[in-house]
């Protein structure tokens, strides 16, 4: 019945917003909040998402392969002085909050995870694998280790229901 409130609820289905901002964040929004953000400012999303459950799990994953930032842009940028957040002592923030990652490398991470959002995997694996052989053959053997990594988890990514493969 419409006047049967218990069975109401005021949610929404989740997106993905990646901010405009000199380090981008990646955050989870409701429907109404996203597309009222949208029309003032242009942000960028994918979405809409049913389970809000597995959407967490993915953006879990996600994370630990590419990690990126969700602190707000008032407290980036502040300097060898201030402390890294928990998140960086636990690799999932790149260290954006104390500057240990440039702002292009950073971006290299976002462009990655909204092209596995747009099911490009197959075209992020080959970039990880051009990068690894560059830095390699420059002898840059840890960023090779990195990306190395970043490509097993890639290669074994299996949930269909929010990463599509492409033909």
């Amino acid at each position: 019945p419409p006047y049967n409130v218990r069975e109401k609820d005021d949610k929404s289905f989740l997106y993905v917003e990646i901010t405009k901002e000199r380090f981008p964040r990646v955050l989870l929004v409701r429907g109404k909040e996203f597309l009222a953000l949208g029309r003032r400012r242009r942000v960028e999303g994918y979405g809409p998402f049913v389970s809000a459950g597995s959407l967490r799990e993915a953006l879990r994953i996600i994370r630990k392969i590419f990690p990126y930032s969700i602190h707000p842009s008032t407290t980036l940028g502040a300097g060898p002085a201030r402390r890294p957040c928990f998140d960086y002592e636990v690799g999932l923030c790149p260290g954006t909050c104390v500057g240990v990652i440039s702002r292009g490398e950073y971006l290299k991470n976002i462009r990655n995870i909204k092209l596995l959002f747009k099911g490009k995997k197959k075209q992020i694996l080959k970039s990880l694998e051009a990068e690894m052989r560059r830095v390699s053959k420059a002898l840059e053997f840890e960023k090779a280790e990195k990306l190395k990594r970043q490509i097993f988890a890639l290669k074994h990514i299996q949930d269909v229901a929010l990463i599509t493969e492409d033909n």
